[in-house]
């Protein structure tokens, strides 16, 4: 039989079809001008909508104009009969009743109230908002706008009272005709937005049952707080009704597009598609197939496929035979999809179970489904006692080619190893291995995933590996016991100085707010070897991620000590395989979760520590956080302590503010984040009162170079650390800036403009003299500073001296400068002539040796 031509014999099929949907879209351009005639006809509509909440603008402002009328009118000693005598205002304004509350008198009640509402106008009244319509609803079925409008003050500015408009929308003939002839409309529905019909209105000649147009839109005026729907409708002309088959012509289209549509899909089924089906059906006659020659090139590519795949097929299976393995697959419902021979002799169910959850043992349920889910697993063992065997077994999660997660699973028999490992335990016990040795995949991932997300870390790679090296040494040495006994927060700091110790330079440490109580850091237990790199592997937890929301837990339980890390990322390879293997050394137990790791250790404690109590209720403490990112930190810490603390940005915040004077610190905490600030400002506090010991510690990064005194680091902000640092620091010499600043070094400054005053505090504190603004100097005298030996008061304008006379001659002992003159100037009162120029270096340094020259 000779060869077909698909594409002709097609062609010829479709040509009639395709001249009769050229005439359908003909018809369809026909349709598609009466919708545009229909859109042009509700933009009329919105339009007119638009026009109608112009309309009811104006008669909620008309009633606003009669409302604050008649509020004026009650102002002026009005009464309620003479505001009846208003005609013009109340029977041909907006507002169809009111409500007056006086302050002073009985409220003043509309009469005509009782013809729209039987409810209580003082109860209606209090719904209402200044100078604002608002909608409310009456138990007896009235709908209204109140409006709020305040009376005329009177001479103590006092309110008088309240006027509240009412504007009834039940059959309100003035608002609907405003409405209809505004919009020019034949039906006018006025409803709230939940639905509520408030208002309608409709021509007399309007017709419900026929045909019309409408549109529904939403009201929303300025001076009205609920939004409320209108809904218009306007009949057709007599032209438009003409076009009513527009529906009937539209049903023709459509259905002669579902004809051509059928007409089509038959034919190329019955010419192209049904061939195609045969095509694939190897029991059909191939003569048949051959008999398009369009289809001779693909039926050979898929007969050379079909070869191929059989041939990769027979590979793969002869290659799972091969292995010394036991290998299943399974899909993304537990189907299994393959198995090989091993497999079959290991779970002999595997023809009549249905998933592989029915031929497997419960051990394996857990790991297959962690594998469905896309989880990393380690890998677990089985022991089958009617084999006789020990398999190990590792799953693997891939997508397979329709997309699904499926999973395979390959199992090891590990029985020989077993037995040469037991014969070497116990035929040479001292080759024995009871310390846990990480295999070489466990590395090999944990440098991949350096590799892949170095860029994540909060620490550079080079310290991560030093710090992962570190813990992994110590942990195949054997454990020591402590030679004595030792409180948690003393080990937990220990700990802390060794890691820092092996930070490579430039370094920092993320922010851990560590969550350990005073009683339990000063609890005393046999530390080992193991608690300790315990104690370092939940501190390095802490570093594996940039969450900045860390916190450290550590507490006493009856057993042993509870640590808990919270803040928590992704676990690297070699850290999980720590934490699951570790803590069995010490008898305890590690919990992986979501963001949350904890461990619990069992641990000797002393039974009665003899630690004296670390305690700082009701002292008093200055912070100077000097651009330190941990002072938030520190403050927290500092008021667990139960201690008091006064934050300051810089020390000039500290020396120059009010809040600091009069106020007696124990220590001064110094934050180093700036480092030449917080050394210039610690000499500065100590020049102040040089025959004094400060009592000051600092609070730094690990870098940071502190010369003198106390220091707590940054990674050791825990309440414990202060608390030991405070009790070194704190003596009896206690910081009193009001004392203190009363020196020749306190300057004060007063008179003249902020700018003048911030150039000349800025000059003197260059020349080593402690400056301070002061604009209530009287106060200041008179809590204390008037006693103080010697003090320097600097007055920069002639009106500010003059208001200070009074003071100036009962304070004899304070010097005063003054660089204005003038006739009434006291003689204790030295005048320094600065000849106009602005205060620079050359200019205060004479100011200074002129009041030297006073002085001696």
């Amino acid at each position: 039989m000779a060869s077909l031509s698909l594409k002709k014999h097609f062609l010829r099929k479709t040509v009639v079809p395709f001249l009769v949907a050229m005439f359908v879209l003909v018809m369809l351009i026909w349709g598609m001008g009466y919708s545009l005639r229909q859109s042009q006809a509700d933009s009329i509509l919105e339009y007119r909508v638009n026009v109608a909440g112009l309309s009811f603008s104006a008669y909620l402002d008309r009633a606003e104009f009669e409302a604050k009328y008649l509020a004026q009118q009650v102002s002026n000693d009005g009464s309620l009969d003479s505001l009846f005598q208003l005609h013009d205002v109340l029977f041909f304004g907006g507002l169809d009743f009111f409500y007056i509350t006086l302050a002073d008198d009985e409220p003043l009640e509309d009469p005509r109230a009782r013809l729209y509402t039987n409810d209580s106008l003082s109860y209606l009244a209090r719904s209402a908002r200044l100078n604002y319509w608002r909608h409310i609803s009456t138990a007896d079925g009235a709908e209204l706008l109140v409006y709020k409008k305040p009376l005329q003050p009177n001479e103590q500015s006092r309110v008088q009272g309240y006027l509240y408009g009412f504007v009834s929308l039940n059959n309100n003939l003035a608002l609907s005709s405003d409405l209809m002839s505004g919009a020019q409309v034949d039906y006018m529905e006025l409803s709230s937005v939940s639905g509520k019909m408030l208002l309608s209105d409709q021509l007399p000649a309007f017709d419900e049952t026929s045909r019309a147009i409408e549109y529904t839109g939403i009201l929303e005026l300025p001076t009205l707080e609920d939004k409320l729907t209108i809904k218009v409708k306007m009949a057709r002309p007599f032209s438009e009704s003409l076009e009513q088959n527009v529906l009937i012509n539209a049903a023709l289209v459509l259905i002669c597009l579902m004809v051509l549509f059928w007409i089509v899909m038959h034919n190329a089924y019955r010419w192209m598609f049904s061939p195609l089906q045969h095509l694939t059906n190897h029991n059909h006659d191939a003569k048949q197939q051959a008999n398009f020659e369009e289809f001779l090139p693909v039926q050979q590519q898929m007969n050379h496929f079909e070869a191929l795949l059989k041939a990769r097929d027979q590979h793969f299976h002869l290659l799972l035979d091969s292995l010394n393995c036991a290998i299943l697959f399974c899909d993304e419902s537990a189907r299994l999809t393959a198995i090989n021979q091993e497999s079959k002799a290991v779970f002999p169910d595997y023809m009549i179970a249905k998933t592989i959850f029915d031929m497997t043992p419960i051990a394996f349920h857990q790991p297959i489904q962690r594998a469905l889910k896309g989880l990393y697993d380690d890998g677990f063992e089985i022991e089958l006692p009617e084999l006789g065997k020990i398999y190990q077994w590792h799953t693997y999660s891939f997508i397979n080619e329709f997309g699904f997660r499926s999973v395979m699973l390959v199992g090891r028999d590990i029985s020989e190893v077993r037995h040469l490992r037991w014969q070497l335990t116990n035929i040479l016990p001292r080759h024995t291995i009871d310390r846990p040795y990480p295999d070489s995949h466990i590395v090999l991932n944990e440098l991949d995933i350096l590799h892949r997300s170095h860029d994540e870390h909060c620490i550079s790679p080079q310290y991560w590996l030093l710090l992962i090296g570190h813990l992994l040494k110590q942990i195949s040495q054997a454990a020591q016991s402590a030679s004595e006994f030792e409180t948690l927060g003393e080990f937990v700091m220990a700990q802390q100085e060794e890691l820092a110790q092996l930070a490579v330079e430039g370094e920092r440490y993320g922010l851990v707010d560590y969550d350990i109580s005073m009683d339990a850091a000063q609890v005393k237990a046999n530390w080992t070897s193991d608690h300790k790199v315990l104690i370092q592997l939940a501190l390095v937890l802490c570093m594996t991620d940039s969450i900045l929301t860390r916190r450290l837990t550590m507490k006493w339980e009856k057993s042993g000590l509870l640590i808990r890390i919270v803040g928590v990322g992704k676990v690297s390879p070699a850290m999980k395989w720590m934490l699951q293997e570790f803590p069995k050394l010490v008898r305890g137990h590690a919990i992986i979760e979501e963001g949350c790791v904890t461990i619990f250790t069992s641990l000797s404690v002393e039974a009665k520590s003899e630690t004296a109590p670390l305690t700082h209720t009701g002292q008093r403490l200055a912070l100077i956080e000097n651009d330190f990112d941990a002072a938030g930190y520190c403050s927290s810490a500092l008021l667990a302590l139960g201690a008091k603390v006064d934050r300051f940005l810089s020390f000039e915040e500290f020396l120059s503010s009010d809040r600091a004077l009069g106020v007696e610190y124990d220590a001064v905490i110094v934050a180093v984040g700036d480092q030449h600030s917080a050394r210039k400002g610690v000499e500065r506090l100590r020049s102040i009162n040089p025959d004094t010991q400060v009592p000051l510690f600092y609070i730094c990064e690990r870098h940071t170079n502190c010369r003198d005194g106390q220091i707590v680091y940054a990674h050791q902000l825990m309440r414990y650390r202060l608390a030991q640092v405070i009790n070194e620091t704190v003596s009896e010499h206690k910081i009193n800036l009001r004392r203190w600043l009363s020196t020749s070094s306190n300057w004060l400054i007063v008179g003249g403009s902020n700018i003048s005053q911030i150039i000349w505090l800025s000059e003197l504190q260059s020349q080593g003299i402690v400056g301070r603004r002061e604009q209530d100097l009287e106060v200041l005298l008179e809590g204390g500073l008037a006693h103080a030996a010697l003090s320097v008061v600097l007055v920069l304008d002639q009106a500010s001296a003059q208001r200070l006379q009074p003071l100036v001659v009962a304070n004899p002992q304070i010097h005063w400068l003054v660089l204005e003159d003038f006739a009434e100037r006291p003689a204790t009162m030295t005048y320094f002539n600065v000849q106009g120029q602005p205060p620079n270096s050359e200019l205060v340094q004479q100011l200074i040796q002129r009041f030297d020259d006073k002085k001696g």
